[in-house]
């Protein structure tokens, strides 16, 4: 999340479905502040098309290159360090929606 943009991967765990929010505001301030956002959908490079937009951990391309990877010991295509950061994120981002709000906070 930025002041500018939040970047979202709506596709789930593992979808390389991207799209660029901008942000205009908040909930508290404005109700109807989704409708006045701009949403755009980002390709990674080399990408012609947009990928599908759901791929979870049975996704027989995942489990097809983690066993290749198994087999000729390269690196898969999530590093367990892409796996560490994904997980970190995912943690800030529950700490920063169990935190109260100032304008919560306000109000109390």
């Amino acid at each position: 999340m930025g002041k500018k943009a939040t970047l979202f991967n709506h596709g789930g765990e593992g979808s390389p479905r991207w799209q660029l929010v901008e942000e205009k505001g908040n909930h508290e301030d404005d109700p109807t502040v989704d409708s006045q956002r701009g949403v755009k959908d980002i390709l990674l490079p080399g990408d012609q098309k947009l990928p599908p937009g759901y791929m979870g951990d049975e996704e027989p391309s995942h489990m097809t290159n983690w066993f290749e990877c198994l087999r000729s010991r390269k690196q898969p295509n999530a590093t367990v360090q892409n796996g560490f950061q994904h997980s970190v994120a995912c943690m800030m981002a529950r700490l920063v929606m169990a935190a109260p709000s100032p304008a919560a906070a306000a109000v109390r």
